[in-house]
């Protein structure tokens, strides 16, 4: 049997004896994830034999019922993805089951080349609507032993917790340069610090230390959506047999406010013009910066610089950011922004992104079919072929 490590919010197994509830130490307690009817959690999982899944079949865990949805399951987005040394199943929840059964404690197993392997168990309910929804994706793919997680698009990581976010705290940091008995700030930061607790089997806390690894993870809670910053996980109390631990979960969002020290004159106000609007068009394609301006390109405007890429670049900015979370913090959902040099994604001098964009493109020709003519704008998908960071602006070049 493989050893229970788990890199899925729903672990899965190569032996029914490994789930949670039969283990020796668990006493027969059953600890299921929480699900939305007729739903399976998305999920990729390694198998050391090729071929396709010929049998999906659920299980009713009270009486053992087992009905049969490889059918539903390979119209919502199972497939098998070969690799090297093995493939890689993986589901990607595009749509419900359709298999009309009940609220309940079940699990699922499925049968590549005569292999089988076991799901944990969840528990299918028929609102999810009051639970914590943890989504987190990434711009690669997550190596690990023996196996990967592939993140192409629509798949994200996805699980829900049975717990309340609440009891913020509130930290303060500064750097403090002392003068003449006094102290000077140099740089402040104070940001609101959420937290919620929960209590999980070793399985969830296998997959859960995982999420501080991504680069994208959104917290969604009665109605509103965070996007995270930083994802804490504190070490894992075990309670009572050891078959559950009490884990505290703590997130940053984009409440991050830092102050800068600097000389002040005097306290009259200068407003600042953020241009927030996205572009349209572009006056033309050039090789850098100054090939732009000296072809009649002026300040604020976009041209398309060839020496990388096709990015789309802002000439000038007025207002410029070092990130995504800066730039969130003063612009609106679906603004873009020009970055700053140095910025985090390596992009050239002020390149233009956009915040959350709904719609994007990975290849040329997708943006074709998607309605964009050659020298047309259009955001970056989590892998694009010409390597540019999620969310940038590019043209078609062809």
């Amino acid at each position: 049997m493989t050893p229970r490590v788990n890199y899925n919010p729903v672990a899965i197994y190569d032996s029914l004896s490994l789930q949670n509830h039969r283990l020796s130490y668990s006493y027969g307690d059953i600890a299921p994830i929480p699900v939305l009817k007729d739903n399976i959690l998305p999920f990729q999982f390694p198998v050391t034999v090729g071929g396709s899944v010929t049998v999906f079949k659920v299980v009713k865990l009270d009486d053992g019922t087992e009905t049969d949805i490889l059918s539903n399951i390979n119209a919502s987005g199972l497939q098998v993805i070969a690799f090297e040394n093995y493939s890689l199943v993986v589901y990607n929840a595009t749509a419900a089951l359709s298999a009309s059964l009940g609220i309940g404690r079940y699990y699922f197993y499925f049968t590549v080349s005569a292999v089988t392997y076991y799901s944990e168990v969840f528990a299918w309910r028929d609102s999810v609507d009051d639970l914590i929804k943890i989504e987190a994706w990434h711009g690669d793919n997550i190596n690990y032993e023996g196996g990967l997680i592939r993140y192409r698009a629509p798949y994200k990581s996805t699980i829900y917790i049975q717990s309340d976010v609440g009891q913020p705290t509130y930290p303060y940091e500064e750097e403090v340069q002392k003068r003449d008995g006094r102290n000077f700030p140099i740089q402040q930061i104070s940001y609101k610090l959420h937290k919620f607790i929960m209590l999980t089997p070793e399985y969830l806390v296998d997959f859960m230390r995982l999420i501080r690894i991504h680069h994208f993870v959104e917290i969604t809670y009665k109605g509103q959506t965070h996007k995270v910053d930083e994802f804490i996980m504190n070490d894992p109390s075990w309670q009572g047999n050891g078959n559950i631990a009490s884990l505290t979960i703590e997130f940053k969002t984009d409440s991050v406010i830092v102050e800068n020290s600097r000389g002040l004159e005097d306290l009259t106000y200068a407003q600042v013009t953020v241009l927030t609007s996205c572009p349209t068009a572009i006056e033309g394609r050039y090789t850098d910066h100054a090939a732009a301006g000296t072809g009649g390109v002026v300040a604020d405007e976009y041209f398309a610089i060839t020496s990388q890429s096709g990015i789309v670049i802002q000439l000038d900015a007025t207002q410029s950011f070092y990130n995504d979370t800066e730039a969130s913090a003063q612009l609106t959902e679906d603004s873009c922004y020009a970055v700053v040099v140095g910025n985090q994604y390596a992009l050239p001098k002020n390149a233009v992104r956009k915040l959350n964009p709904t719609l994007t493109y990975n290849t040329d020709v997708d943006a074709t079919a998607g309605g964009i003519a050659v020298d047309g704008i259009y955001y970056t998908g989590f892998s694009h072929e010409r390597a540019v960071p999620y969310g940038t602006a590019v043209i078609r070049l062809t």
